[in-house]
């Protein structure tokens, strides 16, 4: 399974479906870094594919990708919050919404997760790192970050 390397590829193919809009645009870490959460765009799942002819193509598969694109931003103070201080977790609340519910970040897509199906709330837990040599599993959840399905 795939997804595009942007959203414009990704509408251009016809494997856009649509956003999720945050519950709020601001978080704050510790260390009074805020972080502006945009609206998320969820997409198909697809699988390359070769034709008979050896043509290559596109075919929708099961299960979605959801991209949260969280960039850098140096606006806020004169440093910047990457490298990493944070990263988000699937909130599953209960049910399964992902069999692969790891997180992953692209510098260009931002964070991205994949979906089983499309729920009308995604649920995120913000953790952040105490120390910058600190291990993720020592990651201290610092807010939550509520999406709802706007399509």
């Amino acid at each position: 399974m795939r997804g595009s390397p942007s959203e414009a590829e990704s509408r251009a193919a016809g494997f856009y479906l649509g956003t999720y809009t945050p519950a709020r645009r601001l978080v704050s870490l510790k260390d009074l870094s805020i972080i502006h959460v945009p609206d998320a765009w969820v997409e198909r799942a697809w699988k390359p594919e070769l034709t008979f002819l050896f043509q290559d193509r596109r075919v929708v598969t099961s299960g979605y990708y959801l991209y949260i694109p969280i960039q850098p931003d140096e606006s806020i103070g004169s440093k910047a919050i990457w490298p990493f201080k944070f990263a988000l977790h699937l909130d599953q609340q209960g049910k399964q919404i992902s069999r692969y519910p790891g997180i992953g970040h692209d510098a260009t897509l931002g964070f991205t997760v994949f979906l089983d199906s499309l729920p009308d709330t995604v649920k995120f837990t913000l953790v952040e790192k105490q120390n910058a040599n600190d291990s993720w599993n020592d990651a201290v959840p610092v807010e939550s970050i509520e999406f709802k399905r706007a399509f």
